[in-house]
């Protein structure tokens, strides 16, 4: 008898069958994936915890304040990890036009904050877009309002809800949205940026929020976009060592040598600097 035959005859003996791979059915949610692990649950599969991006389930009571449903979106922003276990959703706008989800964190003073057109849901799904800080216009953020810090704003993602957002409804919900950190612009951690270009956005205007004197925007003020916040005084402008001309916080000039191109150097109102525009 062969080594082979003497084998299977030894394993028919004793009951055994040669090892198996196990068999997985994706997951649905965050508790059907091992720790440090999310659940994808488009493709239903269990991924690491990816770097710079949000991604989770949850549930929530449409403009139901007084009620925290859970939530499973946990993320990275550069270092740092955020898990956010309770959820709230609002309409907001004068017609009810703009869809609201606001994810807490365990820590204080966390919360990812995704806005969507409730137009763009008619099906169900909503792309986010580059957070701007512009009013009506898709984006997600992770600040923490404790410290007025900004962690990180949306490069792109997209949100699905179970059904269209009312008053009283209540839904279950997916998000995963890229981030852009707000640390390191330019090598160094800044608390506020004005009068430079933002190509990723609200992320590159500091990590200080409106609130106590950061930038409120990607403001496109003439041709760029900039990053901004509205203004009567310099004093105004002062967390970014910037200038109020015409309203908005820049960076103040002598000639468009001192901006960042495309950026040049515009005359101020009379009694203002000259700025970056």
């Amino acid at each position: 008898m062969s080594k082979s035959a003497l084998l299977l005859f030894a394993l028919a003996l004793f009951g055994c069958a040669p090892e198996q791979p196990q068999a997985t059915d994706g997951c649905e949610t965050l508790t059907d994936c091992q720790i440090n692990q999310v659940c994808e649950v488009p493709t239903h599969t269990c991924i690491d915890e990816p770097e710079n991006r949000f991604l989770g389930s949850f549930s929530c009571t449409i403009d139901d304040k007084e009620k925290l449903e859970p939530s499973q979106v946990i993320g990275h922003v550069e270092n740092d990890r955020f898990s956010l276990p309770t959820a709230l959703c609002s309409l907001q706008g004068e017609e009810d036009e703009i869809f609201t989800l606001l994810a807490f964190g365990y820590s204080a003073g966390d919360i990812l904050q995704v806005r969507v057109p409730v137009k763009d849901l008619s099906d169900g799904n909503a792309s986010i877009g580059l957070f701007l800080g512009t009013e009506g216009v898709s984006g997600a953020s992770l600040e923490n309002f404790d410290t007025y810090v900004g962690s990180g704003y949306s490069h792109e993602g997209t949100l699905t809800l179970s059904a269209r957002p009312a008053t009283g409804r209540l839904v279950t919900g997916y998000v995963d949205v890229t981030m852009y950190p707000t640390m390191n612009v330019r090598g160094v951690d800044d608390d506020a940026i004005f009068g430079i270009p933002c190509p990723r956005g609200r992320a590159d205007c500091g990590e200080k929020l409106a609130d106590v004197g950061g930038a409120d925007s990607c403001f496109a003020a003439l041709d760029t976009p900039m990053c901004s916040r509205p203004c009567d005084t310099d004093g105004d402008c002062s967390l970014g060592s910037g200038t109020c001309v015409q309203g908005r916080c820049t960076r103040p000039c002598t000639s468009s040598r001192d901006c960042v191109a495309p950026l040049t150097c515009i005359k101020g109102d009379p009694g203002e600097s000259n700025g970056c525009y």
